[in-house]
C-alpha cells in the first residue's frame, strides 16, 4: 500500500513538472512545437492569454537560440546541464547555437551548512567529528548539483569535499525521464526533428549525467589521470582521499595555483609563459594521441599554475576517450593535412565517421576544403589545424556525416588547448609542434613489437573459440539431416544466380553437341572406302565442331554483368 501511495505521488510530481517545463517552454516562444507534439493544453489557459497579449507587444524578435538558452535557466539544474552537454555538440546544434548554450552557468545559491553537515553524515554513516577535524561553513565553489567546502582531517590533511546537493538525484532522475519522454514526442511527431537525433541526444545525456552524479566515476578518472601522468613531475593532479569518498562525496587534496585565463597575475611572477605553454601544448597531445584518455573540459579557469612550476589540473567530470583504432586514423589524417594531401585528409575524415542514409558525401568533401583552405593560406589569422578541423566538424551534421562524441569533444578540447597555448605565448605553432609527435607515433606503429599484443590476443581469442567448433558443426549437421537448415537469399541475388546457372547448363549441352560432331566427323574421315561426299560431310562437321567449341569457349570467358 505505501508503495502505491508512493508511485501516486511520483506520478502526480512528474505530471506538475511536465506541466512546469511545457508552459516554460510556451512563453519561451516553442508554442508551434508544443502545439505538434500534443502538449499545449497542459498549459493553463489564462497563461496562454498573457503569452498571446506579450507576444502582439513584443518588440524586436529574439532568436531561438536565446529562448531556448533562457528556459533552460529557468527550468533548474537538469536543463542547465542539458544546455551545456548541447554546447558541446555544434555537430548537432550548429556553430551559433553551441555558443550560446556556452553562456549557461552552473553558479547557485550556497546550501544552507546544516544541510551540507546533514548531507555529509548522511553519506559517511556517522559525525562528521568523527571523520574531519573541522569543515569550513564557508563554500568555495557553489554549482546546480554541488558545493565545494575546505576540510582538514584528524591527521592535519587539508583536503576539498565536494558535497552532493540534498534531493538533487531524485530530481535529476525526475527530469531525465521527462527529457526522454519530450525527444520520443518530438522525434514521432516531426520528421524534421529526426535529423538532430533527439532521443539518441536524451539517451547519450541521461548516461552521462547519471554518471556525473555518481562522485567514484570522478575519483575514477582522476586517478587513472594521475596513472598516466605518474612519471611526469610537471604535472600536478590532486589525489582522491578514498576514505572519505562516496556517490555523493569527492574527497581531493586541496591545490592552489594561478588560474591560466589570470595573465595579469602571471605577468607579475617569475613564470616563464613559453614554457608553460609548451609543457601544456605536450601534456594535451600525450593525452589526446598517445593515452586517449583526455581531459574534455580545458578551459583556463581548469589549469592552474603551480606556485613551484608544472600545471595543476582539475575538474574531472567532462572526461573522453579516443580508442587506439580512432587515435591512429586520426594521426593519418592529420599527417595528410600537414603534407597537404586533401584527397588522403578527406578519405580519412570521413572513415572517422558513420553516414546517414541521406549523406551529402561531395557536399561534406567541398566543405572540407573550404575550411582547410581557409587557415592554410591565411597564416596570419593564427589558426591552425585545430581550427580547421573543429570547423570540420561542426559541419558534418549539415550533410548527414556523424562524428563519435569523444570525437566531437576531442575537437572542442583540442580548439580550446590552441586559444590557451596562444594567449600564453602568440608565437607558439601547434601545426608545426604535432608533427614531429605524428612521425614518432607512426613509427611506433609500424614497429613488429607493437603488433605483439593484438597479436596475442587474437591468437588467445582462437584458441578460446576453437573447442567451440566440432560442437558448432555437429548441431549445424544435425539441423541439416532434421531438415532444419535454411539458407536466405536475396531475391535478386537468385534471380541472377539462376540466369548463370541456366546459361552455363545450355554452353554443356552445346559443348557435349560439338564434341559428339566433332567424334563423328573424325570417323567418318578415317572411316576406309568413304565416298567422296563423306568427306565433304566429315570436314563440314570438323569446322561446325570448330566454331561451336570456339562459341563455347569465348561464352566462358564472358561474365554477365
Amino acid at each position: 500500500m505505501k508503495k502505491e501511495a508512493y508511485n501516486l505521488r511520483r506520478g502526480i510530481d512528474d505530471a506538475q513538472r511536465l506541466r512546469e517545463i511545457v508552459s516554460v517552454l510556451f512563453e519561451a516562444g516553442f508554442e508551434r512545437q508544443l502545439q505538434d507534439i500534443n502538449l499545449c493544453r497542459l498549459v493553463p489557459l489564462p497563461r496562454r492569454l498573457v503569452c498571446g497579449l506579450r507576444a502582439a507587444q513584443a518588440g524586436p524578435a529574439v532568436s531561438v537560440e536565446v529562448r531556448f538558452r533562457k528556459a533552460c535557466e529557468q527550468l533548474g539544474p537538469t536543463f542547465v546541464k542539458f544546455g551545456q552537454m548541447l554546447a558541446l555538440r555544434p555537430d548537432v546544434v550548429g556553430e551559433d547555437a553551441a555558443a550560446e548554450f556556452a553562456k549557461l552557468q552552473e553558479r547557485a545559491a550556497p546550501v544552507p551548512y546544516a544541510d551540507v553537515l546533514a548531507a555529509l553524515e548522511e553519506q559517511l554513516g556517522g559525525g562528521v567529528k568523527t571523520f574531519f577535524r573541522s569543515v569550513s561553513p564557508r563554500p568555495i565553489a557553489s554549482a546546480s548539483m554541488a558545493q565545494v567546502h575546505r576540510a582538514v582531517t584528524h591527521d592535519g590533511k587539508h583536503i576539498v569535499l565536494k558535497v552532493q546537493r540534498p534531493g538533487i538525484r531524485a530530481e535529476v532522475t525526475r527530469d531525465l525521464h521527462l527529457l526522454a519522454l519530450l525527444a520520443r514526442l518530438l522525434e514521432r511527431a516531426l520528421p524534421a526533428a529526426r535529423n538532430y537525433q533527439p532521443v539518441d541526444i536524451v539517451r547519450t545525456f541521461s548516461e552521462w549525467t547519471l554518471r556525473e552524479l555518481d562522485f567514484t566515476v570522478e575519483a575514477g578518472h582522476v586517478e587513472r589521470f594521475r596513472a598516466d601522468f605518474a612519471e611526469e613531475p610537471r604535472m600536478h593532479v590532486p589525489a582522491v582521499h578514498w576514505d572519505y569518498t562516496r556517490p555523493g562525496l569527492l574527497a581531493l587534496d586541496e591545490v592552489s595555483g594561478i588560474r591560466l585565463g589570470q595573465l595579469k597575475r602571471l605577468r607579475s611572477t617569475k613564470v616563464n609563459r613559453k614554457e608553460t605553454a609548451a609543457f601544456v601544448m605536450e601534456a594535451f597531445l600525450h593525452q589526446f594521441f598517445v593515452t586517449g584518455f583526455f581531459h574534455g573540459d580545458p578551459h583556463p579557469g581548469n589549469l592552474l599554475v603551480a606556485p613551484g612550476g608544472g600545471i595543476v589540473l582539475y575538474d574531472f567530470g567532462i572526461m573522453g576517450y579516443l580508442p587506439s583504432a580512432l587515435r591512429y586514423e586520426l594521426v593519418s589524417a592529420f599527417q595528410a593535412y600537414l603534407r597537404r594531401d586533401m584527397e588522403a585528409f578527406v578519405k580519412h575524415v570521413l572513415d572517422m565517421s558513420t553516414l546517414a542514409p541521406e549523406a551529402d558525401v561531395v557536399g561534406f568533401s567541398a566543405e572540407v576544403r573550404k575550411h582547410v583552405d581557409a587557415v592554410v593560406y591565411r597564416p596570419s589569422s593564427h589558426k591552425g589545424l585545430p581550427h580547421a578541423y573543429y570547423k570540420i566538424i561542426v559541419s558534418g551534421g549539415r550533410h548527414g556525416v556523424r562524428f563519435p562524441t569523444d570525437l566531437v569533444l576531442f575537437a572542442k578540447a583540442l580548439l580550446t588547448i590552441e586559444t590557451v597555448l596562444q594567449k600564453l605565448d602568440p608565437k607558439i605553432n601547434l601545426d608545426a609542434s604535432m608533427a614531429p609527435l605524428f612521425d614518432q607515433l607512426t613509427m611506433a606503429r609500424l614497429d613488429p613489437r607493437s603488433w605483439l599484443p593484438e597479436t596475442r590476443e587474437e591468437a588467445l581469442e582462437f584458441v578460446r573459440k576453437l573447442p567451440l567448433i566440432p560442437e558448432r558443426t555437429s548441431a549445424l549437421l544435425k539441423r541439416m539431416e532434421e531438415g532444419n537448415f535454411s539458407v536466405r537469399l536475396d531475391l535478386d541475388e537468385l534471380k541472377v544466380l539462376m540466369e548463370e546457372f541456366d546459361r552455363e547448363n545450355d554452353l554443356r549441352i552445346l559443348a557435349i553437341v560439338a564434341a559428339a560432331i566433332l567424334v563423328a566427323s573424325a570417323l567418318v574421315l578415317a572411316s576406309p572406302g568413304v565416298l567422296p561426299w563423306g568427306s565433304v560431310f566429315g570436314k563440314m562437321g570438323l569446322l561446325a565442331a570448330a566454331v561451336m567449341l570456339l562459341g563455347v569457349f569465348l561464352q566462358a570467358r564472358h561474365k554477365p554483368a
